[in-house]
């Protein structure tokens, strides 16, 4: 699945670059790190650029640096999200009332992913704001 809300914590404040991605690790799982710009249609985002790599297993904060040819530009307004299989390899919460409304992921792909190689950059995909609500403790290091 494709998760990423609108909330400012996944907003993209400033343009830039990507240099590097920091998340709490779940389990050693092959994860991609994405971009999604707004389209004119209702619920439908664009996929700016993708990491795709495989997160560490020591249940902690991590940090991914990105290699120089793998960094995403980045607009102000974009927003981050990730895709990811079941038991997926960064920690996430289930809000349950707990969590503050404006840091979960509120939309969710309506299509589940078979690779993470399946989605394409450029490329369109429509989002439903209904599901579970999810809190993924996960930020990108943007360099002006």
């Amino acid at each position: 699945m494709v998760f990423f809300g609108t909330s400012y914590q996944y907003l993209v404040g400033h343009a830039g670059k990507i240099v590097a991605w920091e998340y709490n690790a779940r389990n050693s799982r092959k994860t991609a790190f994405q971009v999604w710009r707004k389209t004119s249609k209702r619920n439908v985002y664009r996929l700016v650029g993708q990491n795709i790599f495989t997160t560490g297993s020591d249940k902690s904060q991590q940090r991914y640096d990105v290699p120089e040819g793998s960094q995403i530009q980045v607009k102000k307004g974009d927003y981050i999200g990730i895709c990811i299989g079941e038991n997926g390899g960064i920690r996430h919460v289930t809000c349950n009332g707990h969590v503050d409304p404006e840091l979960q992921a509120s939309f969710k792909s309506s299509m589940k992913v078979s690779s993470l190689q399946d989605l394409k950059v450029d490329g369109d995909m429509k989002f439903s704001e209904k599901g579970d609500c999810l809190s993924f403790p996960f930020r990108a290091i943007i360099e002006i």
